[in-house]
């Protein structure tokens, strides 16, 4: 073999390895994914599975404080999620079963009290 043709064919393997990557990645790794207010301050970070919602996702006040956070699995709403307080403190707490409230929904003021409670 000269060396045109080694090298043709050393492209087509590198070829072939990245579009395999990228396949892979696209339908097998959770990729990270931040969408931002126009100030440029993180209005939330989530992760993808091929392209769907998959896993904790984090949204943010304009003012950088935690807002709430809730868990995805297959683009469904299914497991915890919390509202904060813009002091940090948690306002609302529950969790949702295949996108609707599941369970114990509980409802705090800004010192941690409880102040309602309600099964789902």
């Amino acid at each position: 073999m000269n060396y045109l043709t080694l090298t043709i064919l050393a492209a087509i393997v590198v070829l072939f390895i990245v579009v395999v990557f990228l396949y892979y990645r696209k339908h097998y790794m959770h990729i990270k994914r931040k969408e931002y207010y126009e100030d440029g301050n993180v209005k939330c970070e989530y992760y993808t599975l091929d392209g769907i919602k998959d896993g904790i996702e984090s949204i943010y006040y304009p003012t950088k404080e935690i807002n709430k956070t809730k868990t995805w699995s297959h683009g469904v709403l299914e497991g915890p999620f919390i509202v904060y307080f813009r002091n940090g403190k948690p306002y609302i707490e529950g969790s949702y079963s295949k996108g609707e409230y599941k369970g114990l929904y509980s409802v705090y003021d800004l010192n941690g009290s409880i102040i309602s409670k309600r099964e789902y």
